[in-house]
């Protein structure tokens, strides 16, 4: 109690008052602690924009949603310190990598590479080994005429399942993919 009690004050100290002048951090009540209702997190703010279904979120939200992504969440911190944050982090990692994929294949049926691009990279910033991502980025690197990034994507592809040291290789369909992008530029060159 006497580690809580001093931990919240000093985040009470950290955050301070909001302009009515609530702390941010008000007293623990009946409730329990809770934050004022001014201060908001970027995944209530995503949450926001992707509203209820990535599917039925406009493309300019999901390009704002998926703005707010910095890298995984909870990365570079003690995953013990937040074993409790497991399931939530799991949902947000989930919610992401979804909101990434359907961006990225609305980019691509548009036939805007750039944003195929970037919501694929979005995408693989959360969870490097869904080859679905790959696969997005493999389409919208060919998209914008870079074979050599191509090249580098799947060789970077390789070097992540290779890093997990479990055998593991491309999916057949990311090798098709690979494949059938250079048949079609050497039948084109």
């Amino acid at each position: 109690a006497t580690s809580r009690n001093n931990l919240v004050c000093r985040v009470r100290r950290w955050l301070g008052d909001a302009e009515d002048g609530t702390p941010y951090v008000p007293l623990v009540d009946a409730d329990g602690y809770r934050l004022h209702p001014d201060v908001r997190s970027d995944w209530q703010d995503f949450r926001a924009l992707v509203g209820e279904s990535v599917t039925t979120a406009p493309t300019p939200a999901l390009m704002r949603a998926l703005s707010l992504v910095r890298g995984a969440p909870l990365s570079g911190v003690n995953p013990d310190r937040y074993l409790w944050a497991g399931m939530l982090r799991d949902r947000m990692l989930s919610q992401i990598g979804a909101a990434a994929h359907e961006l990225a294949v609305r980019g691509l049926r548009a036939g805007e590479g750039k944003i195929a691009r970037s919501a694929a990279t979005v995408g693989l910033t959360v969870d490097p080994v869904d080859e679905g991502h790959w696969r997005n980025l493999l389409r919208a690197e060919a998209m914008l005429r870079h074979p050599a990034a191509v090249d580098r994507a799947m060789d970077d592809l390789r070097r992540t399942l290779a890093a997990l040291e479990c055998g593991y290789q491309p999916e057949d369909e990311t090798v098709q993919l690979f494949d059938q992008l250079h048949r079609a530029w050497r039948q084109s060159a």
